[in-house]
């Protein structure tokens, strides 16, 4: 079969049409296409040939005012002659003709000033006559010739044409059927459940005795007959499972004597083989005219008694969207429908500036049951199938069916190679080798590559082959602070190599630094072709030996509370730790030790610079004490400064005292024996504790110590308050 594809500009439009010819109620969907052509019947039959004929209406239904048209109409001369026409019905009949082209005709018509109006609606335009030539043949009904040229609908008072939509038509010549005395009409070889079945069928006006007559398959005999078939009656025999699947004869026979037969499968002239389910009969039904292929088609819906009839063919509309993964849309998407049951391929119509897509077929083409094999492409490719449901086929297609492609990944650009060459640091005196790195290059076949720097600092003292790239040639000239290398790889290589290794002595004065500026002349792989190449330039310092001078560490205050959850009297359980750093080259970080107030993991805490720069400043680290271990004793907490050298002092640190709340007598633990103190005092038996620790209720201020704190203590102890 052949693909449909379907103009977006007429397909919402055609379903109103089609509707509106086989009298079913119509599909609600978008708003239709502006203008349609058409025939009426769309597609003819004329049973009687040759000499027999037909009438056709040419239509057009238009939302656009008209007042003239004209079209070219193809037919097969063969099988049909266009002999008539006539414009007595049309409203557009004041001026009109015809003139004969062999197998085409040219038709047209307009109105006449004065009446020159231009009309809108569902408007006959002409009634064709049509004679049969010729017998068993089918001719085409063709719209053709250039539009808006020869085939046009328009408006001569407005100077306008209309774009339309022109839907061709047929005329099928059929010799008038025989009428035998019982005729084989419809058939079942394959059902999923129960027999297979003959349905017979009676078209005389008399009713058929059976007495004496049988049914053979072409093997043997299937089945007696008995009983009567009325006049136009039916008998549906069952046959049991006789008939084969795929190819058989089914015969009737009258006390011996062929009176009907018809052969399926095999040949293309027999009739066609009923799928499962599916039944296979005459059509129009009882039509005999000994060509069984084309007498007998498939029917979907099988009428076993009854007269053989084809369900009125409907509009079926496929549409939706297409969009993306990440929501955004497809426009213009390629998208074909493959009825795997049918093998029919339909091609969506969609549109540049859209996601929209559709697909206008008709129930000829899909039923209920079907699979249809979608396929949408942009960028990357999707597939599904979808079966058709009978809610679908109900409706008239398969509305809001949206579909998502995932999005193709964006092509990663190829990275441009860097030539670079890092960031060094030495003592005084010492050498250092250091790699030239060509990174994200493919086929490295050969380069030179220059360094510039300052011979004050540092001087090259060798320039050396690495594993990737061998050394063919170098120039060093210390005095003037250069060095030019020319280097190959004669195979080729490709990712991140070392160009060559540069060796450098540092010959400055401690804190002297230098850039190691670099020039590439060329890079080239082993097809001689360039490699565009950026540079990243490096440095070398010569550090100096003396690290950070440390002093002032304080903490503010000295005395904390241990922190255990409960609520503090404001500031006493939070210390400032400051420090005073000095350092002529730049501290690079200040860490202080506080594992002994905050346990294990917090021996690097990092402090903040919070007055000053990094050569001269105060760092700063504010922190609280809720380790237990480090409760009840004076910590000296370390810090360690370290310059942008590496060098680092570690010999000065913070004192910091925490108490543990509640502890009176200092004992570094809470008991009765605190409260006992407290309770000692307020009746003048002991000297005054220290509200620091003994002031436990209020839990966030202070109002004396008294008998609350003791009871505080009391309760404590027997597990009735948690630990102050």
């Amino acid at each position: 079969m052949k693909k449909r594809a379907v103009k977006k500009e007429i397909v919402l439009f055609s379903v109103l049409i089609l509707l509106a010819a086989v009298a079913e109620p119509t599909v609600s969907v978008a708003p239709p296409p502006s203008n349609v052509v058409y025939f009426v019947p769309q597609h003819g039959n004329i049973i009687e040939c040759p000499n027999g004929n037909i009438t056709v209406e040419l239509r057009v239904n238009t939302t656009d005012a008209i007042n003239n048209w004209n079209t070219y109409i193809e037919f097969d001369p063969d099988c049909i002659n266009i002999t008539g026409y006539s414009f007595a019905e049309s409203p557009i009949s004041h001026v009109g003709g015809w003139t004969r082209h062999g197998n085409w005709i040219d038709i047209g018509a307009t109105k006449n000033i004065p009446d020159d109006s231009c009309i809108s609606g569902d408007v006959l335009l002409a009634t064709l006559t049509i004679d049969c030539k010729a017998c068993n043949c089918s001719s085409p009904l063709n719209f053709t010739g250039p539009e808006n040229v020869f085939r046009y609908i328009g408006c001569a008072k407005a100077f306008k044409y209309y774009a339309a939509a022109w839907y061709n038509g047929t005329v099928t010549c059929r010799p008038p059927p025989t009428v035998p005395e019982v005729v084989i009409n419809e058939f079942m070889a394959n059902p999923s459940v129960g027999n297979d079945w003959v349905e017979l069928y009676n078209p005389t006006e008399n009713a058929v005795c059976l007495s004496g007559w049988t049914l053979n398959n072409s093997s043997s005999q299937m089945k007696a007959l008995s009983g009567t078939i009325p006049a136009g009656g039916y008998m549906v025999v069952d046959v049991s499972s006789r008939l084969n699947k795929n190819s058989d004869s089914i015969i009737l026979l009258k006390d011996g004597v062929d009176v009907d037969n018809v052969t399926y499968g095999a040949k293309p002239e027999n009739a066609p083989v009923p799928p499962t389910d599916k039944s296979t009969g005459r059509y129009p039904n009882g039509i005999d005219t000994d060509n069984d292929s084309a007498d007998f088609r498939v029917f979907d819906v099988p009428t076993p008694g009854a007269p053989n009839t084809i369900p009125p063919t409907t509009p079926f509309l496929i549409f939706g969207w297409v969009n993306y993964s990440d929501g955004s849309p497809v426009n213009n998407p390629t998208i074909t429908i493959t009825n795997l049951n049918t093998t029919e391929v339909f091609t969506a119509t969609t549109d540049a500036g859209s996601n929209y897509y559709q697909v206008l077929t008709s129930s000829d083409n899909v039923s209920t049951g079907n699979v249809l094999h979608f396929e949408a492409s942009n960028d990357n490719t999707t597939e599904f199938n979808h079966t058709v449901t009978e809610e679908e086929m109900s409706k008239g297609g398969i509305f809001d069916l949206n579909i998502t492609i995932e999005k193709a990944p964006t092509p990663t650009p190829t990275p441009t190679p860097i030539v670079s060459i890092g960031n060094f640091t030495s003592t005084p005196g010492e050498t250092v080798s250091a790699p030239i790195l060509i990174n994200n290059v493919r086929n490295y076949g050969t380069g030179t590559v220059s360094i510039t720097y300052d011979p004050l600092v540092v001087q090259v003292t060798a320039i050396e082959n690495s594993s990737y790239s061998t050394v063919v040639s170098s120039n060093i000239d210390n005095s003037l602070g250069t060095a030019c290398i020319s280097a190959w790889n004669t195979t080729g290589v490709s990712g991140d190599i070392i160009f060559a290794y540069v060796t450098f002595k540092a010959v400055g004065p401690e804190g002297s630094t230098t850039s190691l500026n670099l020039t590439v002349s060329e890079i080239e792989d082993i097809y001689y072709n360039d490699i565009p190449t950026h540079t990243v330039k490096g440095s070398f310092k010569i550090k100096e030996g003396i690290p950070p001078l440390v002093g002032n560490p304080t903490a503010t205050p000295s005395i904390i509370l241990n922190d255990n959850g409960r609520a503090r009297v404001p500031g006493t359980n939070v210390s400032q730790l400051n420090v005073s750093i000095a350092d002529a080259s730049g501290v690079c970080s200040v860490t202080i030790n506080l594992t002994p107030i905050l346990g294990p993991g917090h021996d690097r805490v990092p402090m903040s610079l919070i007055e000053g720069n990094n050569k001269c400043g105060i760092w700063s680290v504010t922190t609280t004490a809720n380790y237990d271990p480090g409760v009840d004793k004076t910590h000296c907490l370390h810090v360690n400064a370290t310059d942008i050298f590496g060098n680092s002092n570690t010999d000065k640190c913070i004192l910091l005292t925490v108490l543990r709340r509640g502890d009176v007598v200092h004992n570094n633990r809470v008991d009765i024996g605190d409260a006992y103190y407290i309770a000692r005092y307020t009746v003048g038996l002991a000297p005054e504790p220290n509200e620091f620790v003994a002031g436990v209720v209020p839990a966030e201020s202070y109002d004396g110590v008294d008998m609350s704190d003791a009871l505080y203590i009391a309760r404590y102890t027997v597990g009735l308050e948690p630990a102050p």
